[in-house]
């Protein structure tokens, strides 16, 4: 059984939440709490498995939350964040601070959870299986401007080598996880690559700023990708939310393709998607990756 605790403001939001939740043979939510100070405390006296855990609160927010569980009872969290550009900015800072997830609180009447029951029960179950580390408390800078890191703030060994490898384009699917696993990624690479075309699954709302602090740690020139865009060496462009990102031409002159066509293997924008339009004819040494995530999108590409 995957015990869980529910950390929202909101009365209505607490009882759907723990309503979708239980709804799930194999899940327990074994408390709620109305503020990120009393879920701190739940966290260190109940041990749940899973904690999901709102963005906005007041007395202490669930950042502020987040840093004190992840340093003083480390648990897997899903963040619970509002579409919203500041919902979305908290939300990438929260996932590098050691949140494994998120989900997007339901729009319009909250009550009408149903729309992210199936999503919130999965993401909490693949939250329970995450091995979380204890992190320090600490802060994080806001995001510069879309542009390269101008330096690094301490360089590593894998920063300092040139790439030295013969590839036309670097292809990257994620899910689950990814967020971190980017960040981490990213923050040792060289200038020195070819294009890096990355899928990851997330709303609209988020993938510019997630674009824009990825951007913040990498050599490599990142940003959300725009329709018919040249992809040039030593950048990389992130697929925008709800849109499918293909790539067409040949190598040396790779260009992106937007289209907002159905659903491939459950996603939009979709890893298989990307993957598929790469013609290895045009671009036959293409570097394609996959990684941490959920689900099987990527696989058939």
């Amino acid at each position: 059984m995957i015990r869980v605790l529910v950390v929202d403001d909101s009365p209505i939001l607490r009882r759907v939440l723990s309503e979708a939740l239980r709804e799930a043979p194999d899940i327990e939510v074994v408390a709620t709490a109305i503020n990120g100070k009393f879920g701190v405390a739940k966290a260190k006296s109940l041990k749940p498995d899973v904690i999901t855990m709102d963005v906005e609160m007041p007395q202490m927010n669930g950042l502020e939350a987040l840093e004190a569980i992840m340093s003083e009872a480390p648990t897997p969290v899903v963040m619970v964040s509002s579409l919203t550009t500041r919902g979305a900015v908290k939300t990438i800072e929260a996932l590098e601070r050691g949140a494994v997830d998120y989900v997007a609180k339901p729009t319009g009447d909250p009550r009408r959870v149903a729309s992210i029951s199936e999503e919130l029960i999965a993401k909490v179950r693949a939250a329970a299986g995450a091995r979380v580390r204890r992190r320090p408390l600490g802060g994080h800078a806001e995001p510069d401007a879309c542009r390269a890191a101008e330096a690094p703030a301490s360089p590593s060994e894998g920063r300092k080598r040139e790439f030295s490898g013969e590839v036309d384009l670097i292809a990257i699917g994620a899910s689950t996880g990814g967020v971190t696993a980017l960040h981490e990624m990213f923050a040792s690479l060289p200038d020195s690559l070819p294009p890096i075309v990355i899928t990851q699954h997330m709303p609209p709302t988020f993938t510019k700023s997630f674009a824009d602090r990825l951007n913040d740690v990498s050599r490599p020139a990142v940003c959300e990708a725009r329709d018919d865009m040249l992809l040039e060496a030593g950048h990389a462009y992130v697929a925008p939310g709800d849109r499918h990102m293909t790539v067409v031409g040949h190598a040396g002159h790779l260009r992106v393709r937007l289209n907002d066509g159905e659903k491939v293997s459950g996603h939009r924008p979709s890893v298989d998607a990307l993957f598929n339009s790469i013609d290895t004819r045009l671009a036959p040494r293409t570097l394609g990756v996959i990684l941490t995530g959920m689900g099987a999108d990527g696989a058939k590409g």
